[in-house]
């Protein structure tokens, strides 16, 4: 019995408006992939997935996220040959450069041993091919995909392919959409999470502040037990460390209760110097730190968010044409454009809303205010 064929463009195409309407109409953020994957189920089938929520400014894999028929325990080795070693279509330059979508077969024109994603993880598993894409409106990445394939499915094909990058924008704009949903709620005080791990990446030990927001961080009960936004700043951090990547390992996401924390790996140096461990942070976020999101999620730009930063701190339109050696008439129209891309009627509702319902804790919205 042969292999299946895939379904050719046009037939794919008829169903997008589907598989859009399922993200769009999804319950929530942690939904949103299985509502995105089962629509998709039957249009581009696979053997196993992994379905990843992307911090658009750090470009790390963050929340939500997926996992499909992957063993326990490979998460780990998968994420770190990701930041470790050196292939091809690795998910921070396709959330970065011009092509968001692709397939190893044909990046390598068939010759998998190429890639040591290939040699190391697929082939072992019984994987021949895998696609990857991510979720881009603009310049924001907000989500990435692997899909994974056997030989019981064939290679993915070039309509494949250009039906998934089709879909890249509106998923990205519906994921986008669906992370900034929650708002913050007031949870209990605590201090900063720590958690330390060996240079091999092996959890040592954590504080209870730790403990605590590893349980705020978002249920997922089909991934390891130490979540994804974790994984990839500890294998940002020693992919800095081996000389590979460069940056912060910073991650944003919403936990649970919609509350904005920040994950943060980095050394712990001995006395000369060199990496003994490597320490990870998990805290509720600064609001500084949450306005570059907030500026990628409506496409703010620079002047635009540095403008309304300063509107955050009650400065008046003249104080802030003076200090940016700018027009009141420039400044206003960029407090237009702002409220514009927002939606927004006013500068109090934008203040409010950028910087204290998504920065700040509050109540909870089924509370009575008096």
């Amino acid at each position: 019995m042969g292999l299946p064929t895939p379904l050719p463009y046009d037939v794919l195409a008829a169903s997008r408006a589907r598989v859009i309407a399922a993200a769009e109409t999804a319950p929530s953020a942690q939904g949103f992939f299985a509502a995105v994957s089962a629509a998709l189920a039957d249009l581009v089938p696979t053997d196993a997935a992994g379905w990843f929520g992307v911090d658009p400014t750090s470009l790390l894999p963050s929340w939500p996220a997926r996992i499909e028929n992957v063993a326990p325990g490979d998460c780990d080795s998968y994420w770190e040959r990701e930041f470790l070693q050196d292939d091809v279509l690795q998910l921070r330059s396709l959330a970065s450069g011009a092509q968001t979508t692709g397939t190893l077969r044909a990046e390598l024109d068939g010759l998998m041993n190429r890639s040591v994603r290939y040699r190391e993880f697929m082939a072992p598993r019984g994987y021949e091919d895998e696609l990857r894409s991510t979720f881009r409106t603009g310049d924001s990445t907000w989500g990435v995909t692997v899909l994974l394939r056997g030989p019981d499915l064939p290679a993915f094909s070039p309509d494949e392919v250009r039906f998934i990058a089709s879909l890249s924008q509106p998923l990205a704009e519906a994921l986008r959409t669906k992370v900034l949903a929650g708002h913050p709620v007031d949870p209990s005080e605590h201090g900063s999470g720590v958690l330390s791990f060996d240079t091999d990446g092996r959890l040592i030990a954590s504080n209870d502040a730790a403990r605590y927001w590893l349980d705020q961080l978002p249920n997922n009960a089909d991934l390891e037990s130490v979540p994804v936004a974790v994984f990839t700043a500890l294998g940002h951090a020693r992919a800095v460390e081996a000389g590979r990547a460069r940056g912060e390992a910073n991650v944003l996401l919403s936990s649970r209760s919609g509350r904005w924390l920040t994950v943060r790996a980095s050394a712990l140096r001995g006395p000369t110097g060199e990496a003994r461990a490597f320490a990870v942070t998990i805290e509720p976020t600064a609001r500084k730190e949450l306005a570059p999101m907030l500026a990628e999620a409506y496409g703010l730009s620079r002047r635009e968010l540095e403008v309304t930063q300063r509107l955050a701190r009650g400065e008046s339109t003249a104080t802030i044409a003076e200090a940016l050696f700018l027009s009141e008439h420039t400044i206003r129209d960029h407090v237009k454009a702002v409220l514009t891309k927002t939606g927004l009627s006013s500068r109090a509702a934008l203040v409010a809303h950028l910087f204290f319902e998504y920065g700040r804790a509050s109540r909870r919205r089924d509370e009575v205010h008096v």
